[in-house]
């Protein structure tokens, strides 16, 4: 039997024997976005699989790398929360959501990547949650979530963090 490595891959054995499978960067990087998480297939199931979490794991590891290496648009916002790799954000759009981002980009609104703060935050305006409220609360909403867009908009989620919440909050 030969032994599977790929990099920055960790395993956890469960109590019924079979095993967890870990993408887990180094500690130092967690500061940056990083963090261990378990690697699941394309539908969201966990892997179990020793060759397939070792294939998964390549993969993520090979963004990390070049990210640590200092290569541009890389980063913990290329990964999901079940730890797989996220499409290419550089690819052009398709289906109901590329129409949308050709009327972002005609009224000259800024794009924003997967998992940063003004990505987020256009998704939220264009939910039926948003949508279905009333007109005024709209406004309301919209004025502060513009100021938090302006702030904070080209930070990626996991970087925010209450004390800059606070420090903004007490200059702005």
């Amino acid at each position: 039997m030969g032994k599977i490595d790929a990099p920055y891959l960790v395993w956890r054995l469960n109590k019924d024997g079979s095993s967890r499978h870990y993408f887990c960067p180094r500690q130092d990087d967690r500061k940056h976005g990083w963090a261990t998480v378990r690697l699941h297939d394309a539908r969201g199931v966990p892997i179990r699989d020793p060759i397939k979490a070792a294939e998964a794991c390549r993969a993520v590891a090979a963004i990390y790398t070049a990210w640590r290496k200092g290569a541009p648009s890389m980063g913990p916002h290329l990964i999901d929360k079940l730890g797989r790799v996220v499409a290419d954000v550089e690819r052009e759009p398709q289906g109901k959501d590329s129409s949308k981002r050709k009327e972002q980009e005609l009224a000259g609104q800024k794009i924003y990547r997967p998992g940063q703060i003004g990505a987020m935050v256009a998704d939220y305006k264009a939910h039926d949650v948003y949508t279905s409220l009333a007109d005024k609360t709209q406004l309301e909403y919209r004025v502060y979530l513009d100021k938090f867009v302006d702030k904070f908009g080209e930070t990626h989620w996991r970087r925010l963090a209450p004390g800059s919440l606070s420090m903004a909050r007490q200059s702005g």
